[in-house]
Protein backbone atom coordinates (compact mmCIF):
# COMPACT_ATOMS: atom_id res chain seq x y z
CA UNK A 1 0.00 0.00 0.00
CA UNK A 2 3.07 2.17 1.12
CA UNK A 3 4.99 1.91 -2.32
CA UNK A 4 1.09 2.57 -4.39
CA UNK A 5 0.38 5.79 -2.42
CA UNK A 6 3.95 6.94 -3.92
CA UNK A 7 3.17 6.11 -7.07
CA UNK A 8 0.03 8.35 -7.20
CA UNK A 9 1.91 10.80 -5.69
CA UNK A 10 4.57 10.54 -8.78
CA UNK A 11 2.35 10.44 -11.10
CA UNK A 12 -0.05 13.44 -10.08
CA UNK A 13 2.75 15.90 -10.39
CA UNK A 14 3.71 14.59 -13.45
CA UNK A 15 0.40 15.44 -14.77
CA UNK A 16 1.00 19.07 -13.53
CA UNK A 17 4.27 19.12 -15.16
CA UNK A 18 2.94 18.07 -18.36
CA UNK A 19 -0.15 20.45 -18.03
CA UNK A 20 2.19 23.52 -17.22
CA UNK A 21 0.30 24.16 -13.99
CA UNK A 22 2.25 25.99 -11.45
CA UNK A 23 2.69 24.95 -7.79
CA UNK A 24 3.06 27.34 -4.81
CA UNK A 25 5.60 26.90 -2.26
CA UNK A 26 4.80 25.56 0.99
CA UNK A 27 2.73 28.06 3.15
CA UNK A 28 2.44 30.42 0.83
CA UNK A 29 -0.68 32.41 0.43
CA UNK A 30 -2.13 31.29 -2.67
CA UNK A 31 -4.26 34.43 -3.48
CA UNK A 32 -2.63 37.92 -4.58
CA UNK A 33 -2.81 40.92 -1.28
CA UNK A 34 -5.65 43.24 -1.49
CA UNK A 35 -2.98 45.94 -1.01
CA UNK A 36 0.29 46.91 -3.13
CA UNK A 37 2.50 49.32 -1.76
CA UNK A 38 3.32 52.80 -0.25
CA UNK A 39 3.84 55.90 -1.08
CA UNK A 40 6.13 57.82 1.22
CA UNK A 41 8.68 60.60 0.98
CA UNK A 42 10.01 63.40 2.72
CA UNK A 43 8.31 67.10 2.52
CA UNK A 44 11.50 69.95 3.00
CA UNK A 45 12.51 73.21 2.47
CA UNK A 46 15.36 75.20 2.22
CA UNK A 47 16.68 74.53 5.75
CA UNK A 48 15.90 70.79 5.82
CA UNK A 49 12.52 68.33 6.43
CA UNK A 50 9.49 70.54 7.40
CA UNK A 51 7.73 69.85 10.69
CA UNK A 52 4.51 68.26 9.51
CA UNK A 53 2.89 68.44 13.30
CA UNK A 54 2.37 72.08 12.55
CA UNK A 55 0.88 74.36 9.53
CA UNK A 56 2.21 71.91 6.35
CA UNK A 57 0.46 68.75 5.98
CA UNK A 58 0.54 66.34 3.09
CA UNK A 59 -2.57 64.94 1.51
CA UNK A 60 -2.77 61.89 -1.30
CA UNK A 61 -4.82 62.31 -4.56
CA UNK A 62 -5.58 59.18 -6.71
CA UNK A 63 -5.75 59.23 -10.54
CA UNK A 64 -9.66 58.91 -11.18
CA UNK A 65 -11.80 59.62 -14.22
CA UNK A 66 -9.48 61.28 -16.19
CA UNK A 67 -8.28 63.58 -12.59
CA UNK A 68 -6.61 63.71 -9.77
CA UNK A 69 -9.22 63.58 -6.49
CA UNK A 70 -8.51 63.38 -2.69
CA UNK A 71 -7.85 59.68 -1.47
CA UNK A 72 -10.54 58.57 1.20
CA UNK A 73 -8.82 55.30 2.33
CA UNK A 74 -5.39 56.03 2.77
CA UNK A 75 -3.69 56.96 5.81
CA UNK A 76 -0.86 58.82 6.58
CA UNK A 77 1.78 57.71 9.07
CA UNK A 78 5.08 59.27 10.25
CA UNK A 79 8.35 57.08 11.16
CA UNK A 80 9.49 60.41 13.17
CA UNK A 81 11.95 61.99 11.39
CA UNK A 82 11.52 65.29 10.22
CA UNK A 83 9.74 65.89 7.18
CA UNK A 84 9.03 61.74 6.22
CA UNK A 85 5.76 60.67 5.58
CA UNK A 86 4.31 57.31 4.11
CA UNK A 87 0.36 56.67 2.73
CA UNK A 88 0.17 53.04 2.90
CA UNK A 89 -1.60 50.25 2.05
CA UNK A 90 -2.90 51.76 -1.29
CA UNK A 91 -4.85 49.37 -4.06
CA UNK A 92 -2.78 49.85 -7.67
CA UNK A 93 -3.08 52.85 -8.93
CA UNK A 94 -1.45 56.35 -9.98
CA UNK A 95 -0.87 59.22 -7.10
CA UNK A 96 0.36 62.22 -6.25
CA UNK A 97 0.27 64.76 -3.13
CA UNK A 98 -0.37 67.95 -2.25
CA UNK A 99 1.30 69.91 0.78
CA UNK A 100 -0.95 72.16 1.88
CA UNK A 101 -0.42 74.80 4.91
CA UNK A 102 -3.02 77.59 6.46
CA UNK A 103 -0.12 78.90 9.09
CA UNK A 104 1.57 81.78 6.70
CA UNK A 105 5.45 79.76 7.03
CA UNK A 106 4.88 78.01 3.27
CA UNK A 107 2.67 79.11 0.15
CA UNK A 108 -0.93 77.83 0.31
CA UNK A 109 -0.58 74.91 -1.56
CA UNK A 110 2.21 72.96 -3.60
CA UNK A 111 2.53 70.13 -5.77
CA UNK A 112 5.52 67.37 -6.17
CA UNK A 113 5.60 68.18 -10.15
CA UNK A 114 7.84 69.89 -12.56
CA UNK A 115 5.93 73.22 -13.09
CA UNK A 116 4.90 73.16 -9.29
CA UNK A 117 1.09 72.69 -10.69
CA UNK A 118 -1.70 69.77 -10.08
CA UNK A 119 -0.39 67.31 -12.06
CA UNK A 120 -2.63 66.76 -15.47
CA UNK A 121 -1.60 63.30 -16.84
CA UNK A 122 -0.38 60.28 -15.11
CA UNK A 123 3.24 60.50 -16.86
CA UNK A 124 4.42 63.69 -14.82
CA UNK A 125 7.42 63.86 -12.74
CA UNK A 126 5.38 64.08 -9.67
CA UNK A 127 3.29 61.46 -9.83
CA UNK A 128 3.94 57.76 -8.72
CA UNK A 129 2.30 54.29 -9.74
CA UNK A 130 1.55 51.68 -7.57
CA UNK A 131 1.53 48.66 -9.41
CA UNK A 132 -1.05 45.96 -9.17
CA UNK A 133 -0.44 42.74 -6.65
CA UNK A 134 1.58 39.56 -8.30
CA UNK A 135 2.28 36.04 -7.11
CA UNK A 136 5.79 37.55 -6.98
CA UNK A 137 7.41 37.27 -3.42
CA UNK A 138 9.80 39.94 -4.30
CA UNK A 139 8.32 43.50 -3.26
CA UNK A 140 7.80 46.39 -5.82
CA UNK A 141 10.41 49.28 -4.92
CA UNK A 142 8.20 52.75 -5.55
CA UNK A 143 10.85 55.57 -5.62
CA UNK A 144 9.76 58.20 -3.47
CA UNK A 145 7.87 60.95 -3.86
CA UNK A 146 9.47 63.85 -2.43
CA UNK A 147 8.13 67.66 -2.05
CA UNK A 148 10.16 71.09 -2.40
CA UNK A 149 7.82 73.64 -0.59
CA UNK A 150 8.46 77.22 -0.50
CA UNK A 151 8.11 79.61 2.25
CA UNK A 152 5.86 82.92 2.22
CA UNK A 153 7.39 86.71 1.93
CA UNK A 154 5.94 88.99 3.32
CA UNK A 155 6.12 92.95 3.44
CA UNK A 156 3.63 93.52 6.12
CA UNK A 157 6.31 95.21 7.83
CA UNK A 158 5.90 98.70 6.08
CA UNK A 159 5.20 98.68 2.41
CA UNK A 160 7.67 100.21 -0.48
CA UNK A 161 7.93 103.88 0.08
CA UNK A 162 7.97 106.83 -3.20
CA UNK A 163 9.73 109.71 -2.58
CA UNK A 164 9.63 112.63 -4.92
CA UNK A 165 7.38 115.31 -5.87
CA UNK A 166 4.19 114.34 -7.48
CA UNK A 167 3.95 116.23 -10.75
CA UNK A 168 4.66 116.19 -14.21
CA UNK A 169 9.02 116.22 -15.53
CA UNK A 170 9.79 115.33 -12.09
CA UNK A 171 11.54 112.19 -11.00
CA UNK A 172 9.92 109.67 -8.48
CA UNK A 173 12.02 107.26 -6.70
CA UNK A 174 11.16 103.96 -4.55
CA UNK A 175 12.13 101.89 -1.72
CA UNK A 176 11.54 97.73 -1.15
CA UNK A 177 10.20 98.21 1.96
CA UNK A 178 10.36 96.34 5.07
CA UNK A 179 10.42 92.88 4.51
CA UNK A 180 9.90 89.34 7.28
CA UNK A 181 13.63 88.62 6.09
CA UNK A 182 16.18 91.02 5.42
CA UNK A 183 16.10 92.80 2.49
CA UNK A 184 20.11 92.08 1.63
CA UNK A 185 19.47 89.00 1.43
CA UNK A 186 17.00 88.91 -1.31
CA UNK A 187 16.50 90.73 -4.90
CA UNK A 188 13.79 93.04 -6.24
CA UNK A 189 11.96 93.29 -9.61
CA UNK A 190 10.45 97.16 -10.52
CA UNK A 191 7.13 97.95 -12.32
CA UNK A 192 5.58 101.42 -11.92
CA UNK A 193 1.65 101.35 -12.56
CA UNK A 194 -0.51 103.99 -13.76
CA UNK A 195 -3.84 104.06 -11.77
CA UNK A 196 -6.98 105.36 -13.49
CA UNK A 197 -10.03 107.19 -11.77
CA UNK A 198 -11.82 103.57 -11.73
CA UNK A 199 -8.94 102.42 -9.47
CA UNK A 200 -7.60 100.15 -12.61
CA UNK A 201 -3.96 99.85 -12.48
CA UNK A 202 -1.95 99.26 -15.72
CA UNK A 203 1.67 98.45 -15.87
CA UNK A 204 3.55 101.63 -17.62
CA UNK A 205 5.43 100.13 -20.64
CA UNK A 206 9.39 99.77 -19.87
CA UNK A 207 9.32 101.75 -16.40
CA UNK A 208 10.48 98.91 -14.65
CA UNK A 209 13.52 100.67 -12.65
CA UNK A 210 13.74 102.16 -8.99
CA UNK A 211 12.76 105.62 -10.63
CA UNK A 212 10.52 107.12 -12.56
CA UNK A 213 10.14 110.75 -14.61
CA UNK A 214 6.60 111.77 -14.51
CA UNK A 215 4.67 112.08 -17.90
CA UNK A 216 1.65 114.02 -19.26
CA UNK A 217 0.02 110.82 -19.20
CA UNK A 218 -0.17 110.59 -15.30
CA UNK A 219 -1.69 113.77 -15.06
CA UNK A 220 -5.01 113.48 -13.02
CA UNK A 221 -4.01 109.67 -12.29
CA UNK A 222 -2.56 107.92 -9.96
CA UNK A 223 0.68 106.09 -10.02
CA UNK A 224 2.11 103.57 -7.48
CA UNK A 225 5.13 100.84 -7.97
CA UNK A 226 5.00 97.42 -7.78
CA UNK A 227 7.96 95.80 -5.85
CA UNK A 228 8.11 91.92 -6.29
CA UNK A 229 10.73 90.04 -3.89
CA UNK A 230 12.53 87.24 -4.10
CA UNK A 231 15.05 85.14 -2.76
CA UNK A 232 16.34 81.41 -3.00
CA UNK A 233 14.06 78.54 -1.20
CA UNK A 234 10.71 81.58 -0.86
CA UNK A 235 7.84 82.27 -3.48
CA UNK A 236 8.15 85.26 -4.92
CA UNK A 237 5.91 88.53 -3.50
CA UNK A 238 4.88 91.65 -4.76
CA UNK A 239 4.66 94.58 -2.79
CA UNK A 240 2.46 98.10 -3.30
CA UNK A 241 3.27 101.72 -2.83
CA UNK A 242 0.50 103.81 -2.07
CA UNK A 243 -1.04 105.21 -4.66
CA UNK A 244 -0.50 108.80 -5.21
CA UNK A 245 -2.26 111.61 -7.34
CA UNK A 246 -0.07 113.30 -9.81
CA UNK A 247 -0.81 116.87 -10.91
CA UNK A 248 0.59 119.19 -13.73
CA UNK A 249 4.13 120.33 -13.68
CA UNK A 250 5.32 124.18 -13.45
CA UNK A 251 7.24 125.47 -16.69
CA UNK A 252 9.62 127.82 -16.50
CA UNK A 253 10.40 130.11 -20.16
CA UNK A 254 13.01 132.18 -20.49
CA UNK A 255 14.31 133.80 -23.96
CA UNK A 256 17.76 134.85 -25.55
CA UNK A 257 19.05 137.26 -28.05
CA UNK A 258 21.35 136.78 -30.45
CA UNK A 259 22.30 140.17 -30.28
CA UNK A 260 20.67 142.97 -28.14
CA UNK A 261 21.60 145.38 -30.73
CA UNK A 262 20.71 145.15 -34.03
CA UNK A 263 20.38 147.65 -37.39
CA UNK A 264 17.23 148.56 -38.96
CA UNK A 265 18.18 146.68 -42.05
CA UNK A 266 18.48 143.11 -39.86
CA UNK A 267 16.15 141.48 -38.66
CA UNK A 268 16.51 140.37 -34.82
CA UNK A 269 16.72 136.41 -33.47
CA UNK A 270 15.80 134.73 -30.43
CA UNK A 271 15.74 131.51 -28.65
CA UNK A 272 12.95 130.40 -26.61
CA UNK A 273 13.64 127.95 -23.93
CA UNK A 274 11.29 125.82 -21.58
CA UNK A 275 12.06 123.83 -18.91
CA UNK A 276 11.95 121.18 -17.32
CA UNK A 277 13.43 119.76 -20.15
CA UNK A 278 13.24 116.00 -19.35
CA UNK A 279 9.71 116.44 -20.55
CA UNK A 280 10.37 117.40 -23.86
CA UNK A 281 7.52 120.12 -23.40
CA UNK A 282 5.10 120.73 -26.18
CA UNK A 283 2.60 123.59 -27.02
CA UNK A 284 2.73 126.56 -28.20
CA UNK A 285 5.05 129.37 -27.62
CA UNK A 286 4.58 133.32 -28.72
CA UNK A 287 6.89 136.22 -28.71
CA UNK A 288 5.61 139.38 -28.37
CA UNK A 289 7.22 142.83 -29.34
CA UNK A 290 6.25 146.20 -27.09
CA UNK A 291 2.91 144.58 -26.02
CA UNK A 292 2.17 143.05 -29.13
CA UNK A 293 2.23 139.13 -30.61
CA UNK A 294 4.29 139.32 -33.87
CA UNK A 295 6.14 135.58 -33.58
CA UNK A 296 4.06 132.43 -32.40
CA UNK A 297 5.28 128.98 -33.36
CA UNK A 298 4.37 124.92 -31.76
CA UNK A 299 6.89 123.37 -29.88
CA UNK A 300 7.49 119.45 -30.67
CA UNK A 301 8.54 117.18 -28.40
CA UNK A 302 11.94 117.13 -31.21
CA UNK A 303 12.19 120.62 -30.19
CA UNK A 304 13.96 119.46 -26.56
CA UNK A 305 12.26 122.50 -25.04
CA UNK A 306 14.20 125.00 -27.49
CA UNK A 307 13.56 126.57 -30.39
CA UNK A 308 14.88 130.01 -32.18
CA UNK A 309 13.00 132.40 -34.27
CA UNK A 310 13.05 135.10 -35.97
CA UNK A 311 11.83 138.37 -35.00
CA UNK A 312 10.26 140.70 -37.74
CA UNK A 313 11.99 144.02 -38.79
CA UNK A 314 11.57 146.86 -36.17
CA UNK A 315 11.88 150.85 -36.63
CA UNK A 316 14.74 152.40 -34.54
CA UNK A 317 14.86 152.62 -30.77
CA UNK A 318 14.27 149.94 -27.71
CA UNK A 319 11.88 147.31 -27.99
CA UNK A 320 10.42 144.89 -25.44
CA UNK A 321 10.60 141.32 -25.88
CA UNK A 322 8.50 138.93 -23.88
CA UNK A 323 8.08 134.94 -24.59
CA UNK A 324 5.02 133.35 -23.65
CA UNK A 325 4.32 129.48 -23.04
CA UNK A 326 0.62 128.01 -23.13
CA UNK A 327 1.08 124.74 -22.05
CA UNK A 328 -0.15 121.62 -22.43
CA UNK A 329 -2.04 118.90 -20.12
CA UNK A 330 1.34 117.85 -18.16
CA UNK A 331 2.35 121.51 -17.90
CA UNK A 332 1.26 124.74 -16.46
CA UNK A 333 2.27 128.01 -19.22
CA UNK A 334 4.76 130.02 -18.12
CA UNK A 335 6.01 133.71 -19.05
CA UNK A 336 9.93 134.38 -19.58
CA UNK A 337 11.00 138.53 -18.16
CA UNK A 338 11.51 140.99 -20.80
CA UNK A 339 14.64 142.12 -22.46
CA UNK A 340 15.70 144.98 -24.36
CA UNK A 341 17.07 144.67 -27.72
CA UNK A 342 18.39 148.12 -29.57
CA UNK A 343 17.59 148.84 -33.00
CA UNK A 344 19.66 152.01 -34.76
CA UNK A 345 20.77 152.87 -38.62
Amino acid sequence: MRLRAHLLAASSMAALLLTGATVAPAGADPSPPATAGTVRGMVSDVDGGVDLTFGAHPVLYVWQGGAFVPSSTSTLTQDGIRGHYAFSGLAAGFYTVRVLDNSGTYVAETWPSATGAKPTTTSDPGVREVPAASSSFEPTTIPPLDVQVLRQLSNEGAAPDVTGLRRVGYRLSAGPGVWNVPVETMTFGYQWQRVDSRGTAADIPGATGPSYVLTPDETGNGVRIRVTGQRPGYAPENGYSDETEVKRGYSATAVRLAFSRIRTTARGRVRVTVTPSTLAPTGKVTVRIDGRNRVATTLRSTHLGSVALALPRLSRGQHRVVAIYAGFRGLYGSTSRGITLTVVR
